[in-house]
């Protein structure tokens, strides 16, 4: 945030910047340690970072997105909302175009390989 590339993206504003969770109980955890850690000064314009569930994305754009990618999943690696999982590449896809200037994905990328064989290379 303190790198913000003013002549590339403009004003630098903490609600252009998103995080994009799988679901809402996800969104709520983030929140919930976003509110605990902004107590300090130096995380303070986190509360005003955009964050929403994957399935309510559409017709929104933003500057900066980034994805978590730790969703719920059964004892069979099966996401438990498997239309609004992001191993669906239908919601990957709306996600990923929502970023008009940086997209990052946090999360363990062999875990959503393993999901995503398991469940759409069959």
């Amino acid at each position: 945030y303190k790198n913000w590339p003013v002549v590339e993206w403009g004003k630098r504003k903490a609600d252009s910047i998103c995080v994009i969770t799988p679901n809402r109980s996800v969104e709520r955890m983030w929140r919930y340690l976003v509110d605990k850690e902004s107590q300090n000064s130096k995380f303070r314009f986190l509360n005003k970072v955009t964050s929403l569930p994957a399935y309510i994305i559409q017709g929104r754009e933003y500057r900066a997105t980034f994805i978590c990618t730790s969703e719920p999943v059964n004892s069979s690696f099966i996401p438990l909302e498997k239309t609004k999982s992001l191993c669906d590449p239908a919601v990957f896809n709306t996600v990923i175009t929502r970023a008009l200037s940086m997209i990052v994905a946090v999360g363990n990328p062999f875990r959503l390989l393993k999901i995503e064989n398991e469940n759409y290379v069959k």
